[in-house]
């Protein structure tokens, strides 16, 4: 009878599949959508302004009215609160609810048809008031010209006195301005006599 043969069998282990790994899903950016405008803006034809008086006297105020118009020439009342920046060429003009030295902003409230405010200044000269809005509006911004004038005179000024002079020396002449209460030279309502004096016995005025 044969002998069995006998063999051995070398199993190898059978290795684990690493996992793939899972993928980190992308955020898709979300588009910004910009607000579309309230549909009574399409309307706007142009922005007026108009001045109570275009000249005050020093520390008098004007009224500042703004309104918007349709193609018609019609005022339009607006439908939502509609703001709009006032400013001044001028360094010392004040408006009646500046949020900044120099400018404002004034709002046509919903359901009115102008937007006001007032404007004061306190030395003389000629200012240019500019009134604009967001240039998204496409709205070309207005231009008003206020002349400031000297208010009533109320005292002197005399210019010339402050540079010291030798004995027998003549100084230089010597100025007397008339001003207002801020200070522009102004001019007194009649004639008025105005009297220098001198405090020494030696020193004597000649005009």
């Amino acid at each position: 009878t044969p002998t069995p043969s006998s063999a051995q069998v070398i199993v190898a282990p059978t290795s684990t599949p690493t996992p793939t790994p899972t993928p980190t899903p992308t955020s898709t950016p979300t588009p910004t959508v910009e607000p579309t405008p309230p549909s009574w803006l399409d309307s706007i034809s142009q922005m007026v302004a108009s001045l109570s008086t275009a000249e005050i006297s020093a520390g008098e105020s004007t009224l500042i009215t703004v309104q918007l118009l349709d193609s018609d020439g019609l005022a339009i009342e607006v439908e939502d609160d509609f703001e709009m920046s006032i400013s001044t060429s001028s360094s010392s003009g004040v408006f009646d609810a500046g949020t900044q030295p120099g400018q404002t902003v004034t709002t046509i409230i919903t359901g009115d048809a102008s937007g006001q405010t007032d404007y004061s200044d306190t030395i003389s000269g000629t200012y240019i008031l500019t009134i604009s809005v967001p240039d998204n509006y496409e709205i070309d911004p207005v231009e008003l010209a206020l002349t400031v004038t000297a208010g009533e005179a109320s005292g002197i000024k005399i210019i010339g006195v402050n540079k010291s002079i030798q004995p027998g020396e003549i100084s230089d002449p010597i100025e007397v301005v008339v001003e207002d209460d801020f200070g522009n030279p102004a001019s007194p309502s009649e004639p008025t006599e105005i009297e220098v004096t001198i405090d020494s016995d030696t020193a004597g005025l000649s005009v």
